[in-house]
């Protein structure tokens, strides 16, 4: 499960767990799911690994608080995540 990744994981690490079929959807207490926590964190290694890998992920769906993985991208000051979830 890719839930687990943080934002100290590498892109090969990543890219691996993806390889073998790691789950993006699972969400946490917060009813946020592995796109959401990456885009928060700024961590554009794992956002770019998700979306690169055409994982079944909503990019539409909401957390708990009513916020999108792009809306934390922007709420965090992390450019370069807003910028790569805008361009999908």
């Amino acid at each position: 499960m890719l839930f687990s990744t943080n934002s100290c994981s590498i892109d090969s690490k990543t890219s691996l767990l993806l390889e073998a079929g790691a789950s993006v959807s699972p969400v946490n207490g917060d009813g946020q799911n592995a796109l959401h926590l990456a885009a928060s964190r700024g961590n554009i290694y794992v956002v770019k690994a998700i979306l690169s890998f055409e994982c079944d992920v909503d990019l539409k769906a909401q957390d708990n608080s009513g916020k999108t993985a792009l809306q934390l991208a922007k709420i965090g000051g992390h450019t370069a995540a807003e910028k790569l979830l805008r361009s999908y």
